[in-house]
């Protein structure tokens, strides 16, 4: 069976084929429970209409949240109406409230981070593992193009991962090959209403502005469909450089007290790529929250071939070269040295690399 969006565009999605779509995400076989995210538009609305028959033809507990984020007057009023139409569907919903002051500035970021820290607790709470969000085949377009447009590499380009994990939570996005106007459908079908949400399309928000110009790149060619076919590619190709740097990062590094050492003659006898992975990853062990943009660390691979390298910072990191190693140290460290890293110390040397 076929999930391109542009097949049966507008045909309401059974649940046969939601059963399918279920069925690839790889779902543990005893499940016993499963929340659902219901904003109240019709795509959650129809992704809480096909789980709860899903779950009561598998006996899994299903339970819905809805968030209020409290940045419009009406967002309680919907809340509640959405936490009726699951009650009168036999859906137990809770309200999660976002309280305390709103920001100000990068409130779609703000109010995300919001949103899935309120659901991430409440399902901890439930002793529920696994959470369905209402992703689709429009919203995974738009985040490829977002990503690009923001400059990501290929692991971005990838999109959103029908399966993730969250701090102990599994994200699940079934929907993410399915057009939004089936879901419309699906809805219709069941004789669903739904809340329409001004603020998607406000101008005033990136995603709005984006899907203002959808129509347009349409036209050129660049569909859903094509995007969907290039997060999958981009997914395939990630997927791939990620085992190879697993496997090379095991050859190639060393890690000692405060600092972590590469072997130049493993690391430039790899693909780009996968050295570049390498080097973000000896990055990342140092400073796990340091932002690291792609076109910086393309910077910094570039500089340290050379053959004069000696010393460069990135992400709070002091980077040097000493007896054909790469040492990497956090910048307070490589200063007053007073501290270890924290968390795994691993005993085996990369080969090549100097004590």
């Amino acid at each position: 069976m076929s999930f391109s969006p542009e097949n049966g565009s507008s045909a309401p999605l059974g649940a046969e084929e939601f059963s399918l779509l279920m069925v690839r995400l790889g779902l543990p076989s005893r499940l016993r429970g499963l929340a659902v995210a219901v904003s109240g538009g019709a795509d959650s609305m129809a992704l809480a209409l096909l789980a709860r028959h899903w779950c009561a033809e598998n006996k899994v507990r299903l339970v819905a949240f809805t968030v209020d984020h409290g940045l419009r007057p009406e967002s309680l009023a919907e809340a509640k109406q959405v936490a009726a139409w699951m009650k009168a569907r036999g859906v137990p919903c809770r309200i999660l409230s976002w309280r305390g002051e709103k920001p100000r500035s990068r409130i779609e970021e703000k109010a995300r981070e919001a949103r899935y820290a309120l659901l991430r607790a409440a399902c901890a709470r439930g002793g529920i593992t696994h959470l369905l969000l209402a992703h689709h085949a429009h919203d995974q377009a738009e985040t490829v193009l977002m990503r690009f447009a923001g400059g990501s590499g290929i692991d971005g380009l990838a999109g959103m991962a029908a399966v993730s994990e969250m701090e102990g939570l599994t994200l699940l996005r079934p929907l993410l090959p399915v057009l939004p106007s089936r879901l419309r459908a699906t809805c219709r079908a069941h004789f669903q209403e739904w809340v329409e949400d001004p603020t998607n399309g406000s101008e005033a928000f990136a995603r709005g502005r984006l899907r203002k110009s959808f129509a347009i790149l349409q036209r050129e060619g660049l569909t859903a469909t094509r995007l969907l076919r290039l997060a999958a590619r981009a997914q395939r190709m990630a997927q791939a450089a990620r085992e190879m740097a697993d496997a090379a990062w095991e050859m190639a590094f060393f890690v000692r007290q405060d600092e972590v050492l590469l072997g130049k003659d493993v690391l430039f006898s790899l693909p780009e790529e996968i050295r570049l992975r390498l080097i973000e990853q000896a990055l990342l062990t140092l400073s796990p929250e340091a932002p690291l943009r792609q076109h910086r660390l393309e910077a910094l691979a570039d500089v340290i071939g050379e053959p004069g390298f000696r010393r460069r910072t990135l992400a709070g990191c002091v980077i040097s070269s000493s007896k054909g190693n790469l040492h990497f140290r956090r910048e307070k460290l490589a200063i007053g040295r007073h501290a270890g890293i924290k968390g795994k110390q691993v005993v085996k040397k990369a080969k090549g690399a100097g004590s």
